[in-house]
């Protein structure tokens, strides 16, 4: 059975910070700060998706966005996957 330890979520919690927020609108930030305030929570969650191979629709959802050859200003652009 493969579980999580303490070490691999604390490497999740390297992400880049100022990345854009996901369909559910919840930011890199916020997710970084609610890892670290509650680590015990996360990895349990973490690792009883793994041993159910269970993993709610919605996290495997995101918005993508194809840039453009050429384009530079990626703002005006809208995402797939919705």
């Amino acid at each position: 059975m493969i579980h999580r330890s303490r070490v691999e979520l604390k490497a999740v919690l390297r992400v880049k910070s100022e990345k854009a927020p996901g369909p559910d609108g919840l930011t890199a930030d916020i997710c970084i700060a609610a890892i670290e305030s509650e680590m015990e929570v996360f990895l349990a969650i973490a690792n009883k998706c793994l041993e159910l191979a269970y993993f709610p629709t919605h996290w495997k959802t995101a918005h993508v966005i194809i840039p453009k050859p050429g384009k530079e200003d990626y703002t005006s652009l809208n995402p797939t996957g919705r």
